[in-house]
């Protein structure tokens, strides 16, 4: 059984000496699309053993994909970035799993990494492989899906959940941040320019927008997503982002709102329930926080879900927010329980110095009789 490894580069040099050992290693494969580097790009993925294709650059992420999919003759595609890092070994795991499967693609999760780091909490699940010569194909310009000969969204039942890509794209320099930031506000203004209405292309533009800064236009773009598609998992994220937005502006009542209709799509949505809890806290509504973040600490992790999670939100986060409501109200027994079980899940030095300043809080008030 055979891997094919597939990508599309453009002056990805540096990155590609820390991602190509592994993938080259660990795929049958590489077939390596260039879409215009000037730098040592090709040089380097050719010392890995890539067959390298070339194809010019049109605003078309999906189109670029497809280029690399005829070259590739292995009995699975595995599409990754430059910047994605899959370790030799994983791979191998990846291959003796799909011995055995019938399904026609599969989910890896994408963790979000600093980079040269193989570690990160924030992560989603994206169908990052599929079986080859089926006529599954890339379509859309921008955030390119996979889709099926009758031009439906391919899907799986497949979470490979142990099977790890570390995405080191967000951990960019300046420069190649404003580069990137700015190709994407092209290609995504001409998109909703042609598709008004669709709601991937709204979601990415808010996204383009948050990270930039432009709070008030992401605001309004995040609510064209939740006006489009009103119950899918991009319209909860608009919302948890739309919340946050309020929550800088101090409007904590309509954060509220935002958050309780999130609720309403996904009960055990922790991120949620952890924005809830410091919303009670930020107002001083110390026993409703206590109660949410009591509930948000016993919430587990999804295993099988397509919405972005962080992993903090299930472990760390609830605990940490929840001694501090402890604390606010005098429960300082509780706060150094909970600060002790949060610390666990990270060990964090200001948490630690809490967790000590309280045990000597608490042992001196014993020793006055308090």
């Amino acid at each position: 059984m055979k891997i094919s490894a597939c990508m599309i580069v453009k002056n990805e040099e540096n990155v590609l000496k820390l991602t190509l050992p592994d993938l080259s290693r660990g795929a049958d494969e590489i077939i390596l699309v260039d879409t215009g580097s000037t730098d040592g790009t090709i040089e380097v993925a050719k010392q890995f053993g890539a067959m390298v294709y070339h194809f010019p650059w049109t605003d078309d992420f999906s189109a670029a994909r497809n280029e690399s999919l005829k070259y590739a003759t292995g009995d699975f595609i595995l599409w990754v970035d430059a910047d994605e890092f899959i370790a030799e070994e994983k791979i191998q795991k990846l291959r003796s799993v799909l011995l055995d499967i019938k399904e026609d693609a599969f989910y890896l999760p994408v963790y979000e990494a600093k980079f040269g780091q193989k570690e990160g909490t924030k992560f989603y699940f994206r169908l990052k492989g599929f079986k080859n010569k089926k006529g599954i194909h890339f379509e859309r310009a921008f955030n390119e899906q996979v889709y099926d000969l009758s031009h439906q969204l391919v899907s799986s039942s497949l979470f490979l959940g142990g099977i790890e890509i570390f995405h080191w794209g967000t951990d960019l320099s300046e420069e190649k941040t404003k580069l990137k930031r700015e190709r994407n506000l092209r290609i995504l203004k001409k998109k909703l320019q042609d598709e008004p209405n669709d709601p991937y292309f709204h979601f990415m533009l808010a996204n383009n927008y948050y990270e930039t800064g432009c709070f008030d236009l992401a605001f309004d773009c995040y609510g064209e997503v939740v006006k489009l598609l009103p119950n899918n998992h991009i319209a909860i994220s608009s919302r948890i982002k739309r919340a946050r937005i309020l929550v800088k502006q101090k409007k904590f009542q309509d954060a509220y709102a935002e958050l309780k209709s999130v609720l309403n799509l996904d009960s055990t949505n922790a991120e949620a329930f952890n924005l809830i809890g410091s919303i009670y806290i930020s107002t001083n509504n110390l026993p409703y926080a206590i109660k949410i973040l009591e509930h948000a600490s016993t919430l587990v992790l999804p295993q099988k879900s397509l919405k972005s999670f962080n992993v903090d939100d299930y472990t760390f986060l609830p605990r940490f927010l929840l001694a501090n409501a402890y604390l606010l109200n005098g429960q300082k027994k509780e706060a150094l329980e909970t600060f002790t079980a949060a610390y666990e899940f990270k060990h964090d030095a200001n948490v630690l110095r809490r967790i000590e300043k309280l045990r000597v809080e608490i042992e001196g008030d014993k020793s006055n009789g308090r």
